[in-house]
């Protein structure tokens, strides 16, 4: 008999999924609502998934706890909360949890919410995660949807960074023309605006620090005033400081996502041999202001 349950016992373990004794710790760079939201998503969907994968009798035991990081945080205070348990796995929600977590080579790490991943952790080979940027050419699939006449679109970018998220959109748009301004440094983008003048239908902000800083935004806004240019933005964020059309991130869609690599590396698979992941979920935030001052004359029945 004890021989028997003890087999039992074995038999169901293996079968237990993967996720089962999982304890993971949230980093968020603030209290900010984004970052909860797209955390209670990864909570979400990581149970799910773990139930789907499970046996009806063995529960899974997924412990998430929250470090919200303060202002003065430093790498040695992180990893100090983090060694209170036996995290198995770190969720680095914003660009500050990212940058502190990344000293930390012994724990998986999944990124969510952070505009520049590759310039904090580029290639090391613990973290994976969610990009910030949909698929690019969904974007302009989409905004064509709304304004068909934007055929002509500028873009300033460091061919160092952002060159294969061109690349990529003006290979799935062929009725789009990208008119392309490589620049190395943000003190270049005056001048490439100028030349834009009277060449292009819209123009395209990227998440590309080189080119994209508080000085350099204005003259974006300037030019798009000045030309009657409209402005597709990579953040609402900046819908209320000049752009027109901005992407809306699906948080729950990336929250989904970052679930799902987590399962996949509590499953054995490694951080290194998953790339990172992006939506092709994409919807459109709209500036009406905006639209109102450029005379925009918008798709009827568009939002």
């Amino acid at each position: 008999m004890l021989k028997r349950l003890c087999l039992t016992i074995l038999i169901l373990c293996h079968m237990a999924p993967a996720c089962y004794g999982l304890e993971v710790v949230a980093v968020k760079s603030s209290p900010a609502q984004p970052y909860e939201a797209a955390l209670q998503a990864f909570r979400k969907e990581l149970i799910a998934l773990s139930l789907g994968h499970g046996t009806k009798t063995i529960q899974p035991n997924i412990t998430i706890r929250t470090i919200s990081l303060r202002d003065d945080e430093q790498p040695a205070e992180l990893r100090h909360e983090i060694n209170k348990g036996k995290a198995d796995l770190i969720v680095a929600l914003g660009s500050k949890a990212l940058r502190l977590a990344a000293p930390i080579h012994d724990i998986p790490i999944i990124y969510l919410l952070v505009p520049f991943p590759a310039e904090i952790a580029g290639g090391q080979a613990n973290i994976t995660g969610v990009l910030l940027q949909p698929e690019a050419g969904a974007q302009f699939r989409t905004l064509n949807d709304i304004m068909p006449g934007a055929k002509r679109v500028g873009v300033i970018y460091d061919p160092a960074k952002t060159a294969a998220l061109v690349d990529q959109a003006a290979a799935t748009n062929s009725g789009t023309v990208f008119v392309r301004r490589p620049a190395r440094s943000g003190q270049e983008v005056p001048d490439h605006l100028a030349s834009l003048a009277g060449e292009i239908d819209l123009l395209w902000m990227l998440p590309d620090s080189t080119i994209l800083s508080p000085q350099t935004a204005k003259s974006f806004y300037r030019f798009a005033h000045q030309h009657q240019i409209p402005i597709l933005a990579f953040s609402e964020k900046y819908l209320t400081r000049g752009a027109t059309f901005a992407i809306h991130l699906d948080l729950e869609e990336m929250g989904r996502m970052a679930a799902l690599l987590a399962l996949r590396i509590k499953q054995g698979e490694k951080p290194q041999d998953l790339p990172p992941t992006r939506t092709e979920r994409v919807t459109l935030k709209l500036n009406r202001t905006m639209i109102d001052k450029l005379g925009l004359k918008l798709q009827e029945g568009q939002p």
